[in-house]
């Protein structure tokens, strides 16, 4: 599905949430308590992922919180959440402000991350990819350190990709950056018929990280960003990266673990993909 049919999903998806909430606040008021519990439920579900990150690797969960699946669940939630009681509030400007909220909130955390990579679509094209002296791929913009981070380690397996046309199917954009569980993805379905094999998975420690092979790293970049890094080598005091923003840097390992979100993207090659050297992708 190319991203302007997701934006139009999403945005039909949104229309259902605001239809489906006006039926359901002509409910009686114990049913319409009830009906209230669905967007409550799923807003307090993506609060406690983020809080207990463990939990976005149980079975279906991984599926509902990790990839953009989520953005459709936010805006179904917030919709069914704040214009169900829309008809209960006593004053005007008290309606206006909560649909005009409603509406700031699904357009920037649901709309945009689908929008976005439509309208700039050209613009990531256009991308050069950069590699310094010691093959580190550096990132041509604040939000593709991801597909950045992904070119230096397919190169140590010798696939030779591109930073711009790796960022156009990870939907890479200013908004949401590029999710590690939605690249991970990417590029298991561009390069799995060359051998590769790609799983999202948390980490319990840095030693396990040592024995994983090539990974890509997901850092803390503040309270609400990430960093995406790719590991070069693991050693007893320090951990080595390629990190696209930097370029090769070492860490302590206590360092490193602090900065650690315990997530990486594990990318490794069967044995038909093994030793061999690919060219550059025209993806």
């Amino acid at each position: 599905m190319g991203p302007w049919l997701e934006t139009f999903a999403v945005l039909l998806v949104a229309a259902c949430g605001i239809l489906l909430a006006r039926r359901l606040a002509r409910c009686s008021r114990p049913w319409w308590g009830f009906w209230y519990l669905l967007p409550l439920g799923i807003i307090a579900l993506m609060l406690a992922v983020r809080v207990r990150e463990q939990w976005a690797f149980a079975g279906a969960l991984a599926w509902l919180v990790t990839g953009r699946l989520r953005y459709v669940l936010v805006a179904l939630a917030v919709t069914l959440g704040l214009v169900m009681p829309l008809s209960h509030l006593p004053r005007r400007w008290e309606r206006i402000a909560t649909g005009v909220f409603m509406v700031a909130v699904v357009a920037w955390f649901s709309v945009l991350p689908f929008l976005l990579p439509a309208v700039i679509r050209h613009q990531l094209a256009a991308l050069q990819t950069t590699l310094t002296a010691d093959g580190v791929c550096l990132q041509s913009t604040d939000y593709t350190c991801g597909p950045a981070a992904a070119v230096t380690a397919l190169a140590r397996l010798g696939i030779s990709a591109d930073e711009g046309q790796l960022a156009i199917h990870a939907r890479a954009n200013p908004v949401t950056g590029t999710l590690p569980a939605h690249l991970s993805a990417v590029l298991q379905r561009l390069y799995g018929d060359r051998g590769l094999r790609c799983r999202y998975q948390r980490f319990d420690s840095v030693a396990q990280l040592a024995q994983a092979g090539p990974t890509l790293a997901v850092l803390r970049d503040g309270r609400l960003r990430d960093h995406c890094v790719a590991i070069l080598a693991v050693s007893d005091e320090t951990v080595t990266l390629a990190d696209p923003a930097l370029g090769r840097i070492s860490l302590g390992r206590q360092q490193f673990a602090a900065q650690w979100r315990h997530r990486a993207i594990v990318l490794e090659l069967t044995q038909a993909g093994a030793g061999t050297f690919f060219p550059q992708s025209s993806l």
